[in-house]
């Protein structure tokens, strides 16, 4: 049950990123981002 809303979530939060990225983010930024997200992991 909550692994599949985590999943939900990550799967939103990746088309909001896309998003995000797209408007705010130089490349360095999304690097530390992602490093962010996989340290979560």
């Amino acid at each position: 049950m909550f692994k599949n809303l985590f999943v939900f979530y990550i799967e939103k939060a990746k088309d909001i990123y896309r998003i995000w990225e797209g408007n705010f983010l130089q490349p360095g930024q999304k690097l530390s981002v992602f490093k962010v997200i996989k340290s979560q992991n």
